[in-house]
């Protein structure tokens, strides 16, 4: 349904009712018990022209922020200690009920309990509007110090082509004001290679800023249009352009999550067991909310550990177990 809508190129909700179901009032399993993914929202404000979003969920829809409290304080009572809040823009939470995301997370802050929260990604336009307040409640210990702030581009002109809502300055001052106030959070970003009218030069831009702005995470996608969004009918960049502009960015990419993580060799401090890794190790986060792998048979899975960092890697950290709580 959600395809044909976006054939015919219609700018509706496909949803059976006004408003989509609350996934919130939905029986749940939760596959991994350390962790609780509870959404906030459903839909978007944006329009980009590469995305459909739109056609298959909708406008924004926000969740009421007591159902999700509700949500997140019965989480923590089964002993859950990562949360996640997550939406196609937790940026843009609230803004259709009255409320917004600084005001979610204070309330979730208000709760008592050992635990962390993983904010998921916003959107600049948004993030931008609220960044003071966004910071300081950032700074409480409980807030993974994790921001996933989305790019997609360091050429302006692209980014007005996606029809993205905001400039390239405007997203380094977001995440240089983050670092101004907390230096050593994780930044995570998103790029698009090959967009429609990227020129060389305007991916080179785009190459630039990374190298200026060092995110610790660079998710990379190519470009691949999708039917009847206007991006769609937008001159196509080569395949073979695209595939190597994809190769020069994960070069880059990778050579700067390497250099970020190299700066935590040595740290000692406590981390949150949260997955099962391969054979004998687990997969535990820090406070920025950074991949540590820790080599043992114990089982560690939701627990508290000790650690000090002994060796960097492009996608993780390894470390020794200090002590487990």
């Amino acid at each position: 349904m959600a395809l044909e809508a976006a054939e015919r190129n219609e700018r509706k909700k496909i949803f059976f009712s006004e408003k989509p179901p609350i996934k919130l009032k939905h029986p749940k399993m939760r596959v991994n018990r350390a962790i609780e993914i509870i959404p906030i929202a459903e839909g978007c404000l944006g329009a980009c022209s590469f995305c459909c979003v739109r056609f298959a969920r909708g406008s924004l829809f926000s969740y009421p922020k007591d159902l999700i409290i509700e949500r997140f304080r019965k989480a923590i009572s089964e002993g859950v200690r990562e949360i996640w809040l997550t939406s196609q823009d937790n940026g843009a939470y609230g803004l259709d009920i009255g409320t917004n995301l600084v005001e979610l997370l204070k309330d979730c802050c208000s709760i008592s309990g050992k635990f962390f929260i993983r904010v998921g990604m916003m959107n600049p336009n948004h993030a931008i509007k609220m960044l003071p307040d966004l910071i300081a409640v950032y700074k409480d210990g409980r807030i993974f110090k994790f921001l996933h702030i989305p790019v997609q581009s360091g050429d302006d002109g692209v980014l007005k082509m996606m029809n993205r809502k905001y400039t390239v300055e405007e997203f380094k001052a977001i995440v240089k004001t983050f670092r101004d106030e907390i230096p050593e959070i994780t930044v995570a970003t998103d790029v698009i290679c090959g967009f429609p009218g990227e020129s060389r030069e305007a991916f080179e831009k785009t190459l630039n800023l990374v190298r200026e702005v060092e995110p610790d995470v660079i998710n990379i996608s190519k470009f691949f249009p999708r039917p009847r969004t206007p991006a769609a009918s937008m001159k196509q960049v080569d395949s073979k352009e695209i595939a190597y502009r994809s190769r020069v960015m994960t070069e880059v990419a990778n050579n700067i999550s390497l250099k970020r993580n190299r700066m935590w060799l040595g740290w000692e401090g406590e981390v949150l067991v949260d997955e099962r890794g391969f054979g004998d190790s687990w997969i535990g986060r820090n406070y920025a909310y950074k991949p540590i792998v820790i080599k043992t048979r114990m089982n560690l899975l939701g627990r508290f550990v000790n650690v000090r960092i002994i060796e960097a890697h492009t996608n993780y950290l390894e470390a020794e177990i200090k002590r487990v709580e």
